[in-house]
């Protein structure tokens, strides 16, 4: 973890050199925890009520399976 980020925490800046560090910026702010493998397994979606042919057809094209 790079500590000197935190240090423009309260900082003013100019707003060009805002934008040009926003992004570095940005990808120093606090995450989120990594989920434990228990918290991962009750979030997983076993089925869903979408079909693959009710995709198709939003988009416009014509499902067929292959059949092997």
């Amino acid at each position: 973890m790079n500590y000197d980020i935190y240090h423009l925490r309260n900082t003013r800046m100019d707003d060009k050199l805002q934008a040009q560090l926003s992004s570095i910026i940005y990808a120093y702010r606090p995450h989120d925890d990594i989920p434990t493998k228990e918290e991962l397994d009750t979030d997983r979606v076993d089925n869903s009520y979408v079909s693959m042919i009710d995709l198709c057809e939003q988009i416009g094209l014509k499902y067929e399976p292959n059949k092997e």
